[in-house]
């Protein structure tokens, strides 16, 4: 794993969770880490909050350690979906906050690495799944996110 945090970051982290953490084993409950992350100064949302809940395991509590690695996890998430947003705004340039299939399959077909026609085909309707021939940031970063199922050839 990259490290994605700062080591202020990590200092913030530890000195929230164990402002939080209790017993011998020096623990925190799940159910605080919301608490506990917006202490050491994230504001992670529900969405995210659920993902991390998940990752959790049912476990009732987490130590420094995982909790540091859940922290890691959440920063390198946010780092992509950043990154997700910078290239999502290459094809957004009006600003509007979609771009059009037209666009995108004009792109896939040009230059020396043009895909198919089926190929672009295929990828514009993945990414615009209700036909209005505009591709939302959403859109972007499901067919962005999701494992191609078998290789294309470039």
């Amino acid at each position: 794993m990259t490290e994605s945090m700062t080591s202020e970051e990590k200092t913030r982290c530890i000195t929230a969770f164990q402002q939080f953490s209790w017993g011998r084993n020096r623990t925190i409950r799940v159910k605080k880490l919301a608490k506990v992350m917006r202490r050491a100064g994230f504001a992670p949302t529900d969405n995210e909050l659920e993902k991390i809940f998940q990752s959790c395991r049912g476990q009732a509590s987490i130590t420094e350690e995982m909790f540091l690695i859940l922290m890691e996890e959440y920063k390198s998430d946010l780092q992509i979906t950043q990154d997700l947003h910078e290239a999502f705004q290459l094809f957004d340039e009006s600003g509007e906050g979609y771009f059009t299939t037209s666009k995108i399959r004009e792109m896939l077909l040009a230059g020396d690495e043009a895909l198919t026609e089926e190929d672009a085909e295929a990828l514009c309707s993945q990414a615009d799944l209700d036909g209005d021939g505009k591709v939302y940031f959403s859109d972007f970063a499901r067919v962005m996110m999701t494992p191609a199922k078998e290789p294309m050839d470039l």
